[in-house]
């Protein structure tokens, strides 16, 4: 199991080879690269101590303690999270333990579905730390975008209700007119990149009522009309008649942004798909809806990045319009992927709950509804 592009690291200190084998083996079946060392001083010599992010340790060692080590292993490994794993059920000992940071102390004979639930919730307490680091990160980026935005909004307007006037005096002056047209787009690119960042940094609040799935798409399609691009698309929409719970204007946001990113990559006329059907993952049913265009797809780095702020392909734009509908579905609980395909093109699948799906057509479930 990888971690990201790299195995997750796992030391054992255990003088017993046996039970230190079986450690090593428990915690390698769990996703881990295990290695092991029988003593502190072996242990303490270790030149990549600080790269583990798992250390199982015995209480009892043959040149001292867990307790002499812990504190040991806090500064030297301040990522790793440590497991006392002992044959002495002492609650001085695990009370001492917790105070010297491990996060767990299990009492041998090893039970390997207590030990796979400490490695289950190391993962989560991992999990929760970079969530909480992002939201705090988040945070200060909102408050500072807030600021700038709306200073930068006044600014902006009043530079696009100069040129607005100034073009009345200029009509004349053709080639003063092109330029007040490049300083009004520029303008506008700038304030449109400040509502972008506004909105990544802002939290998002849902707010959800029943929604005819096809209509919903049918709107953030129509709403690209006025695009010359768009007029020259072809666009189909086969989904089964289902009402859905979600946000409408945030998923119209989805939709509209995974279309014009279409339009913006394909060649002309473009030729934009989208599908549903239900699928089974993790022993939970999921509503999958596939959008899939005629465009010259992704590249490798480009699907490693295309969920990454800032990164775009795009010669105008800001990179944030996929992370934010990446938000927005992981707020509905659930998510957009980009996944191969033995078509051309570019295959784009949002997955939300199927418990979102309120209705479906009396006509049965797999009855089609089109949008062209």
């Amino acid at each position: 199991m990888l971690n990201g592009n790299r195995h997750k690291l796992a030391l054992v200190i255990e003088d017993d080879v046996a039970v230190r084998q079986r450690l090593i083996d428990l915690l390698n079946s769990n996703g881990y690269c295990a290695t092991g060392v029988g003593s502190i001083a072996e242990t303490l010599v270790l030149a990549n101590l600080q790269d583990f992010e798992a250390i199982l340790l015995d209480w009892h060692l043959p040149d001292g303690t867990a307790d002499d080590l812990l504190s040991k292993l806090l500064a030297r490994a301040p990522a790793a999270a440590s497991i006392v794993v002992t044959g002495d059920a002492d609650i001085g000992a695990s009370i001492a333990a917790l105070r010297h940071g491990a996060v767990d102390y299990l009492v041998k004979p090893i039970d390997p579905n207590c030990v796979q639930a400490s490695l289950a919730r190391i993962e989560n307490i991992r999990e929760c730390k970079k969530r909480f680091a992002q939201c705090e990160r988040l945070a200060a980026i909102g408050q500072a975008v807030t600021s700038v935005a709306h200073e930068s909004r006044n600014a902006l307007q009043r530079i696009q209700s100069r040129a607005e006037l100034m073009e009345l005096d200029l009509a004349h002056d053709p080639k003063k007119m092109d330029d007040l047209r490049v300083i009004k787009s520029a303008s506008l690119s700038l304030r449109n990149m400040f509502e972008e960042l506004r909105e990544f940094a802002a939290p998002i609040v849902l707010e959800k009522e029943n929604c005819q799935l096809c209509q919903l798409i049918g709107r953030a399609w129509h709403s690209l009309a006025a695009l010359p691009e768009a007029r020259l698309a072809s666009f189909v929409c086969d989904l089964p008649d289902v009402e859905v719970l979600v946000d409408p204007l945030r998923m119209e946001q989805v939709f509209r942004n995974l279309f014009e990113n279409a339009l913006a990559a394909c060649p002309t006329p473009a030729k934009i798909e989208v599908t549903c059907s239900a699928a089974n993952r993790a022993d939970q049913n999921r509503l999958r809806i596939v959008v899939r265009d005629n465009g010259p797809g992704f590249s490798y780095e480009q699907k490693e990045k295309a969920f990454e702020p800032f990164f775009t392909t795009k010669s105008k734009g800001t990179g944030l319009g996929l992370p934010i509908c990446n938000r927005i579905l992981e707020q509905h609980q659930g998510w957009l992927e980009i996944v191969p395909s033995s078509e051309p093109g570019a295959c784009i699948i949002i997955t939300l709950p199927l418990e979102l799906v309120v209705a479906r057509s009396t006509k049965g479930a797999l009855e089609v509804c089109q949008v062209t």
